[in-house]
């Protein structure tokens, strides 16, 4: 199947040009194992010189690499670092990188934030501490439902936004004792039970004692 894309109108005079190439993760397994050599063809306008490529049902779209590899990698990745994946499968750090951030962003750049009831607020650090990041999960499927930048009240305001489209009906939120989230709460979630985590109030008895 050729790919989506066609070749102009004006190109009449074309011919099929054969190229030899090894997709990454398609091998083949003999006595040892090998990498597969893919005999592919492109149409390729002798007039102009536009080229218009096979496309490869078994790669993933505008990558060298096939989908059951991507799957594998994808797989493993739940419980190996990038580093081990490379190393592993003989591929490129920034290869196995791009694969799982692109899934990353595929499913988790827009959460739905439907059906949200029970909520948690907090901040990380990232960037060596130099930098903060605020998160909101959904308590019931451990999901990280939104990051903002800073812990102001101002980090949240985008999620305040996105949550009213969605019409969910929020229970109750757990947050520190920030002052900044006990605010942004109250003012968004007014009927809302707010739940301060156990670790910051045995902190702050223990500072009293």
């Amino acid at each position: 199947a050729l790919a989506s894309a066609s070749l102009p109108a004006a190109c009449t005079d074309v011919r099929f040009v054969p190229s030899k190439w090894s997709p990454q993760g398609v091998q083949v397994r003999y006595a040892q194992e090998e990498d597969l050599t893919v005999l592919s063809w492109s149409v390729e306008c002798k007039d102009c010189g536009a080229l218009l490529s096979v496309k490869l049902p078994f790669l993933v779209e505008g990558c060298s690499y096939s989908r059951a590899f991507e799957r594998y990698l994808l797989e493993l990745s739940r419980c190996m670092t990038i580093l081990d994946l490379a190393n592993l499968v003989g591929a490129g750090w920034d290869l196995v990188k791009d694969i799982v951030k692109r899934y990353l962003t595929k499913r988790y750049s827009k959460p739905k934030l439907r059906g949200l009831s029970l909520i948690a607020i907090d901040e990380i650090s990232v960037a060596k501490g130099h930098r903060y990041v605020t998160l909101v999960l959904d308590l019931v499927t451990g999901r990280v439902v939104y990051v903002g930048d800073g812990r102001s009240q101002e980090a949240l305001e985008a999620f305040w936004r996105r949550l009213k489209r969605s019409r969910s009906r929020i229970h109750a939120v757990a947050i520190d004792m920030s002052k900044a989230y006990i605010k942004a709460v109250q003012q968004n979630l007014p009927n809302s039970v707010l739940v301060f985590d156990n670790f910051h109030m045995v902190e702050l008895f223990n500072e009293r004692l």
